[in-house]
């Protein structure tokens, strides 16, 4: 049953392509009630990042950041439940926590009882100041890779430029990773990172847990 369910996460992910997508033109809204990407829960912002890492997941994520600078809020919660997406938002999200870690706000990453994180949501975990997960979640890491048609792949301007964005992807998740956890960054994800062929790395979050030094700095009972 444990097999079936890794191998049915994979096959997920053969749709959660790491592509560059077009700026979204949508506008985004503070809603305060439970359906809300992002809310006020006291002294807390907590942003939901549920589903793909796309456009509409930075905007969200770049909204709620402003509206806790403007109600000074200090301590933020991302909780991810996510198969990942886009290098290209998810990047976004990480400059985002950078920036407010430089402005000392305490930015969470959850990943709570029987969810999963794969892909960019890892490197955006990684990218916590305090990242907590339970035992019972479910994590994969790999290559990033972009999805190119046949005629592109005959276009070497178009294979040039998907093997440039790839490098660049890849030295991205690296710097996540490196500063959660530089052991488990150097000794075990650089090699996946840096596997062409893709393979993945699929762990439970006990695994992490007690197999890291640092990748979970705190995990839920």
């Amino acid at each position: 049953m444990i097999k079936t369910f890794k191998l049915f996460l994979v096959c997920l992910l053969i749709s959660a392509f790491i592509l560059f997508p077009k700026p979204s033109q949508a506008e985004t809204i503070y809603q305060p009630d439970h359906v809300a990407k992002f809310r006020v829960e006291k002294d807390e912002g907590i942003i939901n990042l549920q589903g793909e890492i796309n456009d509409d997941s930075a905007a969200q994520t770049k909204a709620a950041f402003e509206y806790f600078a403007q109600h000074h809020i200090r301590n933020v919660i991302i909780h991810l439940h996510s198969l990942g997406g886009s290098v290209k938002s998810g990047y976004i999200i990480i400059e985002l926590m950078v920036d407010a870690r430089e402005h000392r706000i305490n930015v969470v990453t959850l990943v709570d009882h029987k969810e999963y994180c794969a892909s960019m949501c890892t490197a955006i975990f990684a990218e916590g100041a305090n990242r907590i997960a339970a035992p019972d979640t479910l994590w994969l890491f790999h290559s990033p890779f972009i999805k190119l048609t046949d005629e592109e792949l005959g276009d070497p301007v178009k294979v040039a430029e998907a093997k440039e964005a790839i490098t660049i992807s890849r030295q991205l998740m690296m710097q996540a990773y490196n500063y959660a956890d530089p052991a488990f960054a150097k000794n075990i994800l650089e090699s996946v990172v840096n596997d062409d062929s893709g393979k993945p790395l699929i762990l439970y979050g006990s695994e992490l847990i007690v197999h890291t030094e640092s990748f979970v700095s705190m995990p839920i009972a």
